[in-house]
């Protein structure tokens, strides 16, 4: 339920915004304190299959299910805040649906 910037981008991930180009990403699973799958987050409002929008998530509108990912512990920056149960288990509902 953890929401945190990962760092730099590359290839074709969504760049993020600001000196650093941070994009928010939701922690959906914690393997061990250097492993996780998440999924980055948009705060431009978009629909359809492989995106989720938020319900009431201060500055993050939408979550980009087509590009969730494992990642690194190091390419966090910062946290940010927590997204409600009902999201957080709404998102996990829609990354069950179109992975399997």
């Amino acid at each position: 339920m953890e929401k945190n910037f990962l760092g730099c981008n590359v290839g074709f991930e969504e760049d993020g915004k600001g000196f650093d180009f941070a994009r928010p990403v939701l922690i959906v699973r914690k393997f061990n304190e250097h492993f996780f799958i998440g999924v980055p987050l948009s705060t431009t409002s978009k629909t359809g299959r492989y995106y989720y929008r938020f319900e009431s998530s201060p500055g993050c509108k939408t979550a980009l299910l087509s590009q969730v990912r494992a990642l690194g512990a190091k390419r966090l920056v910062n946290n940010s805040g927590l997204v409600s149960s009902w999201d957080f288990a709404m998102v996990k509902l829609r990354l069950v649906e179109i992975l399997l």
